[in-house]
């Protein structure tokens, strides 16, 4: 039902909260039947998995995140974007306005299109690329991916 260059988003209203991961899990795991069972470390949850199970619970190890892409919070749009509250009851709708945005997409393609050519691939290159057309583009490098981490 979205027309071109429309991005739908659930709208929050003034009583919404923002909710952890931690508490989207629990929840999760209460519908499931199961009452989460917190443990200090990754090794120890992996070894209580047999038992927690015969006990109704599931092990958790929760951590502060340290890879490179993890954002505290989403944000469902930008402040310079166009968005509609009014078209649906529960959903708001972004709609992209290229003159609002003011990227250069040809300079933006010409320069990627040099990365590309190069023999070497920098990730720090590539990230200045999208924050010299992305003013909102929030990179925080940690040296380490999510892949590195499972």
């Amino acid at each position: 039902i979205a027309n071109d260059k429309e991005i739908f988003f659930p709208q929050t209203g003034e009583t919404f909260e923002d909710t952890s991961l931690v508490d989207i899990a629990s929840k999760f795991l209460q519908a499931r039947g199961y009452q989460p069972a917190p443990f200090e470390n990754e090794m120890m949850a992996r070894r209580s998995v047999a038992k927690c199970i015969v006990e109704g619970k599931w092990p958790c190890f929760y951590f502060k995140s340290d890879t490179t892409g993890e954002k505290p919070f989403e944000e469902f749009y930008a402040e310079n974007e166009s968005v509609n509250f009014n078209k649906f009851e529960t959903i708001g709708v972004v709609k992209f306005d290229l003159d609002a945005n003011k990227i250069d997409y040809n300079a933006f393609i010409k320069l990627y299109s040099e990365f590309k050519k190069r023999a070497i691939w920098e990730k720090s290159d590539l990230v200045d690329i999208f924050k010299t057309f992305l003013p909102n583009f929030l990179h925080e490098e940690k040296y380490k991916s999510l892949d590195q981490k499972m």
